[in-house]
């Protein structure tokens, strides 16, 4: 045999083993990596309010939608695209 076979079969074997030594332990769980600004323990989560938009339903963190004041209420959107459809039909059936 050529010594390529032989490193090929030697890596196979090295690969092999280290699956079934991984099998035998419990995964640890993945964690997202923290952000800069969060603060507390590694691993916990931080709270925050969703609002759901009022076009497709979906709901989101409110400092990530995008808000806008419709009839004096603060209306949070996914996107610039939803708030724009919503105003849109308000603005036809109106």
């Amino acid at each position: 045999m050529s010594f390529l076979r032989w490193v090929i079969i030697a890596a196979l074997f090295y690969l092999i083993y280290r699956v079934v030594k991984g099998l035998g332990k419990p995964g640890r769980p993945m964690t997202p990596p923290r952000r800069d600004n969060e603060t507390g323990p590694p691993g916990a989560s931080r709270t925050e309010d969703l609002v759901q938009d009022p076009q497709c339903g979906v709901f989101i963190p409110r400092s990530e939608g995008v808000a806008s004041v419709v009839d004096g209420q603060v209306l949070y959107f996914c996107s610039t695209g939803c708030r724009d459809k919503f105003l849109e039909t308000r603005r036809r059936n109106s």
